[in-house]
């Protein structure tokens, strides 16, 4: 059965093969690979799974680990601390995944500016480990993630967060 595909589709098809011949050409004739190339490849690759899908992730975790009801997950308005870290894993994975500050921002009703300050504390809160509670929901989001997009070739998976030692802890 034959899917048809739209102009746009075909032509990303054909952008996609002309990426894949050049990179083999460069990597044939001169050992190189060109950065630019790989990175619009992989950006592309990378939205293989959609916010909605992102958040029905993040918000399986807030329900396993936490006694507390939201009704509308990380969308629920509130400050709740458990709340406000698990919308902060969702920017940060979405972000991870090439979307823009405003389209993660309209997923939660948010704007970029919250957007961007979330992805920021997070970043701070893995890479000091003064919230140790950071790390396991954040790996177990980006585990599941990786598996959906593990099939899709050469998309590179999301990090996992740093281990906390001694020598990169901070406190000031």
């Amino acid at each position: 059965m034959d899917i048809e595909l739209t102009d746009k589709e075909q032509k990303e098809q054909e952008l996609n093969k002309f990426i894949d011949d050049f990179i083999l050409d460069c990597k044939n004739k001169f050992d190189v690979v060109p950065l630019v190339s790989i990175q619009y490849k992989v950006n592309k690759n990378f939205r293989c799974i959609p916010l909605s899908e992102i958040i029905r992730i993040v918000n399986n975790q807030l329900y396993v680990n936490n006694s507390k009801y939201f009704p509308l997950g990380i969308k629920t308005k509130g400050r709740d601390k458990v709340l406000v870290l698990y919308r902060y894993i969702y920017y940060t994975i979405a972000r991870n995944l090439s979307y823009t500050l405003k389209e993660i921002a309209e997923s939660v009703n948010k704007n970029h500016a919250s957007v961007l300050h979330g992805i920021r504390q997070i970043k701070n809160l893995l890479e000091t480990g003064i919230y140790a509670d950071v790390t396991d929901p954040y790996n177990e989001c980006t585990k599941e993630i990786n598996e959906r997009i593990s099939g899709t070739g050469s998309v590179q998976p999301i990090p996992k967060a740093p281990t906390v030692t001694q020598s990169n802890v901070y406190v000031t």
